[in-house]
């Protein structure tokens, strides 16, 4: 069985680069639960961290013959894994600062700060193209992961990713236009 395995980490990642499956399977039984724990620990959401370490784990498997690993294999997987969090993190206050004030401004009718915001952010979003409306509808209301994005608009996910962050970017500018008036 593979969870009994005595081989040292980096002799079952080398056995699998040769075409072990087993040591693969070890690694993952040593690993994939850890892995899990620690994604849940930092992006605090149960279906994203189950998305990313399998990401890294497929990764893992796609590039394998081509990793070289320097040090241990439990730094490289949880440094991956690390670089994976940060990554959907900056993603995610990127996206949120634009439309969280928009859900705040939404709801606080009676400011009229607010509701300028508001008024502002709805011309902003009118004023995009509607496959743009729709990324940033998908994304930040429905929740949709950038996988079914890309099912849904029938792109590759990182298609569906990188258009999204073009979307975000093109809104803040539009809706940073729009707060600043014409001649400020």
């Amino acid at each position: 069985m593979a969870a009994s395995d005595q081989r040292s980490d980096i002799q079952l990642f080398e056995a699998f680069k040769k075409g072990d499956a087993g040591a693969f399977e070890a690694l993952y039984d040593r690993y994939g639960d850890r892995i899990y724990g620690y994604l849940l620990a930092l992006v605090g959401n149960g279906e994203e961290a189950r998305d990313l370490s399998q990401q890294l784990f497929l990764e893992l498997i796609a590039r394998a013959k081509s990793t070289a690993i320097k040090g241990s294999f439990c730094g490289y997987v949880f440094a991956a894994a690390r670089h994976r969090a940060t990554d959907l993190l900056r993603r995610r206050s990127s996206a949120k600062g634009v439309a969280a004030d928009f859900l705040v401004a939404r709801r606080a009718s009676g400011d009229s700060k607010f509701a300028e915001r508001s008024a502002a952010l709805n011309r902003a979003m009118a004023a995009l193209p509607q496959e743009t409306r729709e990324l940033i509808v998908l994304k930040f209301y429905e929740d949709l992961t950038f996988a079914e994005l890309g099912e849904v608009l029938g792109v590759p996910e990182k298609t569906a990713d990188s258009r999204y962050r073009a979307a975000i970017e093109k809104l803040r500018r539009t809706l940073t236009s729009e707060l600043k008036g014409p001649g400020q």
